[in-house]
């Protein structure tokens, strides 16, 4: 839609992620001189003040990253754009208008559109999981981490003032649930941060932790990938010291514990939900067209299927992998794509030249169990090694929306072997090592390893 002569072409943007920031750089890129002459305007809806850059999860919890390194403040991307923080709660498609409520007052905001981007993202399904909202951690918003890793060391705390021998083990088990590649990421990370607190809990010496990863599924990480591949985090993780059980799910969770599909009580004090995530509800938008799970249908230029004006990427969209009977993985390289095309197109709606149709065909995946110890399949080649691991490192730094915090994460890394870093595994006493058990059918109990950082492309 072309700008009229008495007002701006209004661009509204929902969410401050992936797609968001690069629907932004896109447009911008593509309307420079319409935004510099007040003919395009753009503004923001994000009720967080900075892009929360998901990639580090797992090493933030370990300590191996500043937490503050993956915040990259909104004002510092969306420069030439009006921000508005505060939460999107219904949106008129006919009359087009979105009402928002700002985050500082609470106030209702109504925000006219004439190109609007639903990218708001998802958040973590712990309704899943009875209980699991109230006695469970997430890893989604900002503060979770740290929450959980100030929650680990409390327990920790705790278990080194009590000598009562059930109440130690209660409080020295973690169970992570679903077992896809963030929860395969948290096992390794909370393993790791064990392993490093060795020297401050005389409790993790003389008694070792378990970690227990839950998954109702057959196999861990489930990618398109080749035997070797499917078989190398398996040879990798029965070298190691967590707990996977196959075939299992969480039915409920209570301070005590988890309550497992097969009837067995696991007693922990820490619980994550890995669970997947669910869609944000944004009421206007039940009759736009969605999948069986909820997310919004997209056509080929990435617009809501039937809807001209109102585009969709990201977690929140259903979009057809180009050349696959199949949908988009929701990861973020595929939500990067979809922003950069979304802001090609909504530029090119406003100057009235042809759509671009989504052609992005993907390059992979890459998973890491160590230092080192990557593991992948890049342009259909099958890696292992030290190369997946590198290649996994630097795509995040590329794509993270700050160069300053991408600097200052690549210092952390470098920082790392000055950190008394001294191997991966939990335990490398060939004691312990003796009691781990062999691999089981069914209800399967797993001895793996602690340290998975995945990605896909």
């Amino acid at each position: 839609m072309k700008s009229t002569e008495n007002r701006p072409s209004r661009i509204v943007i929902l969410g401050g992620g992936y797609v968001a920031v690069h629907a932004y750089r896109s447009l911008v890129r593509r309307l420079s001189t319409r935004l510099k002459h007040g003919a395009v305007e753009i503004t923001v809806v994000c009720p967080n003040r900075s892009h929360l850059f998901h990639g580090w999860t797992a090493e933030v919890l370990e300590g191996i990253i500043s937490p503050s390194h993956r915040l990259s403040p909104l004002a510092g991307i969306f420069k030439k754009a009006r921000i508005v923080h505060g939460e999107a709660v219904s949106v008129d498609l006919n009359s087009r208008f979105i009402k928002v409520s700002t985050i500082d007052n609470g106030a209702l905001e109504v925000l006219p559109y004439d190109q609007l981007l639903v990218a708001t993202g998802s958040r973590d399904n712990t309704e899943r999981v009875p209980g699991m909202s109230q006695n469970g951690w997430t890893l989604k918003s900002e503060g979770d981490v740290i929450a959980l890793r100030n929650h680990i060391r409390d327990v920790l705390t705790e278990a080194e003032l009590t000598d009562d021998v059930a109440s130690r083990s209660r409080l020295m088990t973690f169970v992570v649930v679903g077992g896809g590649i963030t929860g395969v990421e948290v096992c390794a990370a909370i393993a790791e941060m064990l392993r490093k607190e060795r020297r401050n809990y005389s409790s993790l010496r003389s008694q070792p932790p378990r970690i227990i990863l839950a998954h109702s599924g057959s196999a861990l990480l489930p990618h398109e990938q080749g035997e070797k591949l499917s078989n190398y985090p398996q040879e990798q993780l029965i070298d190691y010291g967590v707990i996977l059980r196959f075939g299992t799910r969480v039915t409920k969770v209570e301070p005590a514990g988890a309550f497992l599909s097969s009837g067995e009580v696991l007693p922990a004090a820490t619980i994550v939900s890995t669970m997947g995530q669910t869609l944000l509800p944004l009421i206007g938008t039940e009759k736009l067209p969605r999948s069986d799970d909820g997310r919004l249908i997209a056509d080929s230029n990435l617009r809501v299927y039937g809807v001209a004006d109102v585009w969709t990427g990201g977690d929140v969209a259903c979009v057809r992998r180009p050349c696959k009977d199949s949908r988009c993985p929701a990861n973020a390289l595929w939500a990067i794509q979809h922003g950069k095309l979304i802001g090609e197109n909504i530029a090119r709606e406003i100057r009235g030249i042809n759509l671009r149709e989504f052609a992005f065909p993907g390059l992979g995946h890459v998973a890491s169990f160590g230092i080192g110890k990557g593991f992948g399949e890049l342009f259909g080649m099958e890696l292992t090694g030290w190369l997946p691991w590198i290649v996994r490192i630097f795509f995040f730094l590329y794509f993270m929306p700050s160069r300053a915090r991408a600097f200052r994460v690549a210092c952390d890394w470098l920082l790392l072997p000055f950190d008394g870093w001294r191997g991966t595994r939990l335990s490398d006493s060939k004691e312990e090592r003796s009691r781990r058990p062999s691999i089981v059918s069914h209800e399967q109990t797993i001895m793996c390893s602690s340290k998975a950082y995945s990605v896909g492309f």
